[in-house]
């Protein structure tokens, strides 16, 4: 029961929308709860946890928390797709989250903690557990990253002292 949200707002958003999905760490914590058979019956959505996928020449990164948990394997995927990828969607632990911007993506599109946009070693995140964001990617220009009004502020102040290396944005566009 807890989870039919999760798989109505999938049925919505792949009826107008192209859905990545990766899985986060207490997807396990009820068995039959997170099935990636039962996401990707979902018109428009797709599982993409430790793969790639390019649609309409954008190359994306799914890590789930297992990989993006795991120092190993996010040293052994920067070392072959560094540069190779132009979005990153990962639901990553904060002490890997300069790790996975190591990747050099276009944008790195995270969950997991936090809500706002910073740059990371010259890579622009996201952190969308929040809220959502839009983003408008370019090939030859940086992101545009609107996140909600919500906390926003607060989000930015409170990781930026605790992650010196997390930078805000610049002037980010706030979606009321």
């Amino acid at each position: 029961m807890h989870v039919d949200r999760f798989y109505s707002f999938l049925r919505y958003a792949g009826r107008v929308s192209r859905v990545l999905v990766v899985k986060g760490d207490h997807d396990d914590e009820f068995a039959g709860d997170y099935h990636v058979d039962r996401i990707e019956s979902i018109q428009g959505c797709e599982e993409v946890s430790g793969r790639t996928i390019t649609i309409q020449d954008w190359t994306f990164l799914g890590l789930g928390f297992e990989q993006a948990a795991n120092r190993r394997t996010l040293r052994r995927l920067i070392s072959e797709l560094k540069g190779q990828v132009d979005v990153v969607v990962a639901h990553v632990p904060q002490d890997n989250v300069r790790l996975v911007a190591g990747l050099k993506p276009k944008v790195l599109v995270r969950g997991h903690y936090g809500g706002a946009a910073f740059i990371i070693d010259r890579t622009p995140a996201v952190f969308t557990s929040a809220g959502h964001a839009v983003i408008d990617l370019h090939k030859h220009a940086p992101p545009r990253i609107r996140c909600p009004d919500t906390d926003v502020d607060l989000w930015r102040r409170d990781l930026s002292q605790s992650y010196p290396w997390l930078v805000p944005y610049p002037t980010p566009t706030r979606i009321s």
